[in-house]
């Protein structure tokens, strides 16, 4: 039986609320660059070809076939400033999972100008 379309998650649609997929990918890219596994994670799926509509989705979530298929993702985006965000971005599973908060300063063109990790957890 062939799976269902994946819907964009309710956190997906909220962080682009307020930025691009382009730009959340952008932050992604600059924080795996840090040792956040939750990162590295989804950046490799997104050099594979998979989109954060699909690596976000609440039905491949349940039944993709990475690690992602078993951890829930967090995502939020809150406006600081002009240009300035603080970004949350993680995973949690049972007993494990790891993610932090960044804040985020991107240029005219979308890209990343300054990143700073605030916070950092793990479980």
């Amino acid at each position: 039986m062939p799976l269902p379309k994946p819907k964009a998650s309710r956190q997906l649609k909220a962080a682009k609320r307020h930025l691009s997929e382009a730009q959340l990918v952008a932050f992604l890219r600059a924080a795996n660059e840090g040792d956040t596994t939750s990162v590295r994670l989804i950046v490799r799926d997104l050099d594979e070809g998979r989109t954060l509509k699909e690596l976000l989705s609440p039905v491949e979530l349940a039944v993709g076939p990475t690690v992602l298929g078993i951890l829930t993702v967090e995502l939020k985006v809150k406006p600081l400033g002009p240009d300035t965000y603080e970004i949350l971005f993680g995973h949690h599973g049972p007993g494990y999972g790891d993610g932090g908060t960044w804040k985020v300063v991107y240029d005219g063109n979308g890209q990343v100008k300054e990143l700073i990790g605030e916070t950092s957890w793990i479980h």
